[in-house]
C-alpha cells in the first residue's frame, strides 16, 4: 500500500483518513498528478468521497482553496461535499468555490456582467417570466395573432433553449425537432433575437444564460 506524503499541518490526520477510508483505486484517483484526469466510476463506487478527498488533498499539498472550483448537479450534493471537506480540513473548505453549475455561473457572471451588456444586479428569470418575455419577443417578430397553426410560446422557447444548449443553429433545430414550424423559421429566429435583446434591456438572464454566458465563445 503506497504511503501518502503531504506537506501541510493537516498531514498526519488527513493521511490517516486516506489510508483507512479509501481503497487503492480511490486513492489513486485522489492523488492523481496535476492536469486533466478522467475518472470513470459507476453507482455506489464512492464518487462523492473521492471528489471530496481530492479537494482536501489538493489543499493539503499547497493548492489555494479559493482557486478550486467544485461543481455539482444538485445543491444537496454541493452541501454534502462541503460538509465532508470541512470535517477533513476545517476552515479552508469554506474558501472553495462549490455549488451547482447554475450557482457557479451566477457568481461568475455577477463579476463580469458589464462585459456582456448586463448590470451586476441582473435578475434571474423563472419559467413563467421567460414565457412572458418570449411572448413579447414573438409580438415583435409578428408571431402573434397568426392563427391556430402558429407556434406557441412554450414551443418557441424550447427551440431557442435547445439550440443554445447543443450549440446548433436554430434553423437546424427547427428542421429536426419541429418540422411543422419550418414555415415560421424566419419569425422564430427574429423572436429569438428579440428575446435576447429584451433580456439585456430588462437586465435579466434565464437559466440557459447562467450556463452558457460564462463558457468559451
Amino acid at each position: 500500500m503506497r504511503k501518502i506524503r503531504l506537506i501541510s499541518p493537516l498531514t498526519a490526520r488527513l493521511a490517516e483518513h486516506f489510508q483507512r477510508e479509501l481503497n487503492d483505486s480511490q486513492r489513486s484517483a485522489v492523488t492523481a498528478p496535476e492536469g486533466n484526469n478522467l475518472i470513470l466510476a459507476g453507482p455506489g463506487s464512492g464518487k462523492t468521497r473521492v471528489i471530496t478527498y481530492r479537494v482536501a488533498y489538493l489543499i493539503a499539498t499547497g493548492v489555494p482553496a479559493e482557486s478550486i472550483m467544485l461543481v455539482t448537479f444538485t445543491r444537496r450534493a454541493a452541501r454534502e461535499m462541503l460538509r465532508r471537506m470541512e470535517s477533513l480540513i476545517g476552515h479552508p473548505a469554506a474558501k472553495v468555490w462549490a455549488g451547482t453549475f447554475h450557482h457557479i455561473g451566477n457568481r461568475l457572471l455577477r463579476r463580469a456582467a458589464t462585459l456582456l451588456g448586463y448590470q451586476p444586479n441582473f435578475t434571474i428569470l423563472d419559467s413563467e417570466d421567460q414565457l412572458d418575455l418570449i411572448r413579447l419577443a414573438m409580438d415583435d417578430a409578428g408571431l402573434s395573432g397568426t392563427g391556430k397553426l402558429a407556434p406557441k410560446p412554450a414551443a418557441v422557447h424550447h427551440m431557442i433553449s435547445f439550440s443554445a444548449n447543443v450549440s446548433r443553429p436554430l434553423a437546424q433545430v427547427i428542421a429536426e425537432r419541429g418540422p411543422e414550424l419550418v414555415q415560421w423559421q424566419s419569425r422564430i429566429e427574429a423572436a429569438a433575437a428579440g428575446y435576447a435583446r429584451r433580456k439585456r434591456a430588462a437586465n435579466c438572464m434565464d437559466y440557459d444564460d447562467l450556463l452558457l454566458q460564462w463558457g468559451p465563445a
